[in-house]
């Protein structure tokens, strides 16, 4: 996998900190995701003493179930127990998440998604209450930015979540995340931009902006969620499938909007939120597969929705 390359490699030859520290002033290291380098330099040193090649692999899985066990609890915030536990059975058991697991290049993207869920639990404890949670929820989204900041979006999901109604006075006292926020995205352009492009010589492949691109990329996301049939590193844009998951949406929308309105904005939030980010960046990342952890939202809400409805009408 081109990731390999790129990510895992350039750690081989790290020793210390100041290795570390000088590959990155020298772009040597491929984007600013420091935790990501942490956590699979581990990789690299536990395999080389124990000879244990599926070492990482054994680590992704074990952030997968703890990351279930993170959304369980956040799904008890909106959904009965038994609701919860279905909604996150049907995560665990979801064909995507499946290859995105088992495939340890995507580190980033699941350790990224694990402190995103964790920093949405202590925000919906007690942001606005408690000192505690607000310094929790802190911590782990400068965890999830450290790892990939493709959450970076995630304060105004975190708010959109906690089903407040909007007041300056709360927009005000979420400026820790807002900033966090604003100096990850301008650390991370900046930073392949003027370092790794200028010393690498090795660029991005730009997407195309415009609105059919737009529109069949939601599409693709959509499908990629509703029919996961195949599995590839990167999907094709024009697909007939790509034309099903865009007929899948707005009914998808129109019965969750209808059935439970709050829920579905927020599941609609964590999809566009995300979307816009990577489209903005101009770059062709919005065709991979492991960009779907923070999007699948929108399908374990609406499936939720969909249970409960299903259990207040026969089961009960």
């Amino acid at each position: 996998m081109l990731d390999h390359g790129l990510i895992i490699k350039p750690l081989e030859s790290i020793n210390s900190f100041s290795d570390y520290s000088d590959a990155f002033k020298k772009g040597k290291i491929y984007d600013l995701q420091p935790l990501r380098d942490l956590s699979h330099k581990f990789d690299l040193v536990v395999v080389d003493i124990t000879g244990f090649e599926h070492f990482p692999l054994i680590v992704n899985l074990l952030i997968l179930y703890f990351t279930a066990l993170a959304l369980f609890k956040l799904f008890l915030f909106y959904f009965s127990e038994r609701i919860s536990l279905f909604i996150v059975s049907c995560f665990l058991f979801h064909p995507a998440i499946f290859f995105i697991f088992v495939e340890f290049t995507s580190r980033k993207h699941i350790l990224s998604f694990l402190f995103f869920t964790l920093g949405a639990l202590a925000f919906l404890n007690g942001y606005f209450d408690k000192t505690k949670y607000k310094v929790k929820t802190i911590v782990f989204f400068i965890l999830s930015c450290l790892s990939q900041p493709i959450n970076l979006f995630a304060p105004f999901i975190y708010y959109l979540m906690s089903k407040r109604k909007i007041k300056i006075k709360d927009l005000i006292s979420l400026w820790p995340l807002f900033l966090i926020s604003l100096l990850t995205g301008i650390a991370n352009l900046y930073y392949f931009q003027s370092k790794y492009i200028e010393s690498s010589g090795v660029s991005r492949t730009p997407t195309v902006l415009n609105l059919d691109n737009t529109v069949f990329i939601i599409g693709l996301y959509v499908r990629q969620m509703f029919l996961p049939l195949s599995y590839a590193s990167y999907y094709k844009l024009y697909s007939l499938l790509n034309y099903v998951g865009l007929m899948i949406l707005p009914i998808t929308l129109y019965i969750g909007l209808k059935l439970k309105r709050e829920l579905m904005l927020m599941g609609i939030s964590c999809l566009f939120f995300i979307l816009f980010i990577m489209y903005a960046t101009g770059f062709n990342v919005i065709y991979l597969n492991t960009y779907l952890l923070t999007p699948m939202m929108m399908l374990l809400f609406f499936l939720g929705i969909i249970k409960q409805k299903y259990d207040s009408k026969y089961l009960y």
